[in-house]
């Protein structure tokens, strides 16, 4: 009873103030020291010193613990008693000391399933690769490597169970956290959305539950090797339109042209909303032209792909390159042209120094003078009874037959307005 409260009982009134003060101090000590108070207003130490004996009463109005060393209420209690912990990832293990050379480790009362990834080992505290020891059986691993001996060797087993119960997802990563999940170890249940399953190697199958179907259809395959490919399904539809895949081409209106193949070296035409045509591949020098309502056709426009303009098109089917002044673009055959220049032109032209043009009338800009008329070389004619025939302008006269004198009583050939020069032989 020392902690307890102590005082002196007052007998007389004189000369007690002493016994007052003492029992006052007593009290007042054990206010400061041996009291808990509901508020604690100057940041005194207000914490228990011993063990609380409730005496068989309760606490109540306990808050929501936030922290470890916090009590908590039973209805709290109660309501982490009720999660269904078959939905949980256990993990069991079992420890070894090894001995010099040991690398055989047995189970003695956990297995664990072969090449499902459940089992974890340990040596001296640190995590060993799968590749530093193999699953001999369900109860037993082969160290790669021999331990020495003190080596602590643990190995764990992680043992999933999952059941049909709805888990938050919160549920779910808590359970799973740290754990390595094998391909095709989660198995969900009809209805549940998507999943993945396996098929050989190392290939996963990405399946969404088919709810008319009542199972699980492949929409896509994923082949994890060192460059993973993703394959869609044909069945897979965006927005009710099938997506590309091997087996069809997209249409028009999905962006696409909704053929598989086309003519090679063919040009595209549009066929609103069907799908793009292609036309033949073009023949050497042909152009394509169009006519503002129909599909375009092909022209053979030049006389190869570098050659020139064909004149059925309106060119001119000749090289000009080389054309130069004073030259002249004549026609040289059925169907072809030529340059040409000179006495050459004049002579296509039917003006060359052997032609002998005729002209419906010819009018001259200035005036002609005599002396500048020159008329060409003469010919001779020879009177026929009394008659020649003119051929040019200029001619000389023989009599006939050379005689000393002759008559001419007739010149043919000419025409009204005609110009003619003639003079005597000899």
């Amino acid at each position: 009873m020392a902690d307890k409260i102590t005082l002196t009982d007052i007998t007389t009134q004189v000369n007690q103030a002493g016994a007052v003060n003492a029992n006052f101090t007593s009290i007042e000590t054990h206010l400061n020291e041996y009291i808990l108070y509901r508020v604690n207003q100057n940041s005194d130490d207000n914490t228990m010193q011993n063990l609380l004996d409730m005496n068989s009463y309760r606490i109540i109005n306990l808050p929501t613990p936030n922290s470890a060393s916090e009590p908590a209420t039973k209805a709290y209690i109660d309501a982490l008693a009720n999660i269904d912990t078959s939905t949980f990832v256990t993990t069991v293990q079992e420890a070894f000391t090894a001995t010099a050379g040991q690398t055989v480790f047995t189970l003695t009362s956990q297995t664990y399933t072969l090449g499902a990834n459940n089992i974890d080992v340990y040596v001296n505290g640190v995590h060993q690769s799968p590749s530093s020891y193999a699953e001999t059986s369900a109860s037993v691993i082969t160290l790669v490597t021999a331990a020495e001996a003190g080596d602590e060797i643990l190995l764990k087993i992680n043992q999933r169970s999952v059941s049909t119960d709805s888990l938050a997802p919160s549920d779910v990563v808590a359970a799973l956290a740290g754990q390595a999940i094998a391909p095709g170890s989660i198995a969900l249940v009809a209805g549940s959305g998507v999943r993945t399953s396996t098929v050989a190697g190392d290939t996963v199958l990405l399946q969404a539950y088919d709810v008319d179907g009542g199972s699980y259809t492949t929409f896509a395959t994923l082949t994890a090797n060192n460059t993973p490919t993703l394959d869609l399904a044909s069945a897979v539809t965006h927005s009710g339109n099938t997506i590309l895949t091997d087996a069809a081409a997209l249409t028009v209106a999905q962006g696409g042209t909704g053929a598989a193949t086309f003519t090679d070296g063919g040009i595209l035409l549009g066929s609103g909303t069907g799908a793009v045509t292609a036309m033949s591949a073009l023949a050497d020098g042909e152009l394509v032209v169009g006519d503002g309502t129909t599909d375009p056709v092909a022209i053979t426009a030049f006389t190869s792909s570098t050659g020139v303009l064909t004149h059925e098109v309106g060119g001119l089917e000749l090289d000009i390159s080389a054309i130069a002044d004073s030259d002249f673009i004549v026609g040289t055959g059925a169907g072809t042209l030529g340059l040409e220049s000179g006495d050459t032109a004049r002579i296509s032209l039917g003006v060359g120094t052997t032609d002998s043009p005729t002209f419906t009338d010819l009018t001259l800009s200035d005036t002609l003078y005599p002396e500048n008329i020159r008329l060409g070389a003469k010919t001779e004619l020879t009177i026929s009874a009394g008659a020649v025939t003119r051929t040019r302008i200029r001619h000389s006269i023989d009599t006939e037959s050379v005689g000393a004198s002759d008559n001419l009583d007739t010149i043919s050939g000419g025409a009204d307005g005609m110009l003619l020069v003639i003079q005597a032989a000899n």
